[in-house]
């Protein structure tokens, strides 16, 4: 991550905050605030991503998106999570564990969600390497 590169951010946040973390992402030089159901997105340079991890008193997390795509289906979800270059991420000796957080009307399950990326990840790494990562 380049310092001086703007990247797209998610800070999570509990209902009602909302307002308040842009307000405190704003101070802190947050750019293309944009205020959402649970979460703020903004713009801003790794300076900034640790900037907000530091001082947002109201964000749970601060999420920097590796992958962005619109799915209208569980298999489009599959098949997009699937095509990420996951060996930029994780190695087969490593465990990982999906969180997902669902507030869709096409999704009302967020643990069905998370089979189907677990899924996608693991025979991303079966098809390419031959076995799957641990998954928590």
């Amino acid at each position: 991550m380049s310092k001086t590169e703007n990247y797209e951010m998610v800070a999570k946040t509990m209902a009602e905050l909302e307002d308040v973390l842009a307000n405190e992402l704003i101070k802190l030089g947050a750019q293309n605030v944009e205020v959402g159901n649970l979460m703020v997105s903004f713009t801003g340079d790794t300076a900034l991503l640790y900037r907000a991890n530091l001082h947002c008193r109201t964000a749970l997390r601060i999420l920097k998106p590796i992958h962005t795509f619109v799915a209208n289906n569980a298999d489009e979800v599959y098949e997009e999570i699937k095509k990420i270059e996951w060996d930029n991420y994780l190695t087969l000796d490593k465990t990982f564990m999906i969180d997902a957080v669902v507030f869709s009307h096409i999704f009302r399950h967020s643990q069905f969600v998370s089979y189907r990326v677990k899924d996608a990840i693991a025979d991303y790494f079966y098809e390419k390497q031959g076995k799957r990562p641990s998954v928590s």
